[in-house]
């Protein structure tokens, strides 16, 4: 049986998907509020408890901190 091929992109972009996906949020919620189209529909789906915007920072922050761990996992020098 033959081994699988590895991605040419190596594992370095294994967070890309999400990285550009809280991105868009974020540009799509700032877009809503700025352009006076009303709140986003994430925000008037929970009532006004979280828009998409804060849930993409709130991700940013998760995603970094797991990238970081990891990353002095790896290699513990500064």
């Amino acid at each position: 049986m033959a081994e699988p091929t590895p991605s040419p992109l190596g594992r370095e972009n294994s967070c890309t998907f999400l990285r550009l996906l809280f991105a868009v949020m974020v540009v799509y919620g700032h877009a809503c509020v700025l352009g006076g189209f009303g709140p986003e529909p994430l925000e008037r789906f929970t009532g006004d408890a979280m828009s998409g915007r804060e849930m993409a920072v709130q991700g940013f922050f998760v995603l970094s901190g797991f990238l970081i761990a990891k990353s002095l996992a790896e290699n513990a020098s500064l």
